[in-house]
């Protein structure tokens, strides 16, 4: 649940947000049931025949940034807010 909650994060990821105290709400009682992949995982791993070539790939950070906005959800948030956005730089891949 908290992987997909969490724009499906690493299990390390997960833990340290919990272990850091960085989500209200967040606990983890079993580590190995974060540490499977989900269906949208498995099926985003999958490979295919790479389409870049080596002039294509960012030199450095903010030369290309993807921007996914997801709502407007039922509940609001803690915020008051509706939307999630995630922002992930090529670069660095984060």
């Amino acid at each position: 649940m908290w992987h997909r909650y969490l724009a499906h994060a690493r299990a390390e990821t997960i833990c340290q947000m919990m272990a850091e105290n960085l989500v209200d709400g967040l606990n983890i009682y079993s580590k190995s049931s974060i540490g499977r992949l989900c269906k949208d995982c498995i099926y985003d791993k999958h490979t295919t025949h790479s389409y870049h070539d080596s002039k294509s790939r960012e030199k450095e950070i903010l030369e290309c940034v993807h921007i996914n906005i997801w709502g407007p959800y039922q509940v609001q948030s803690a915020g008051g807010t509706l939307y999630f956005m995630i922002i992930i730089d090529r670069f660095l891949s984060y």
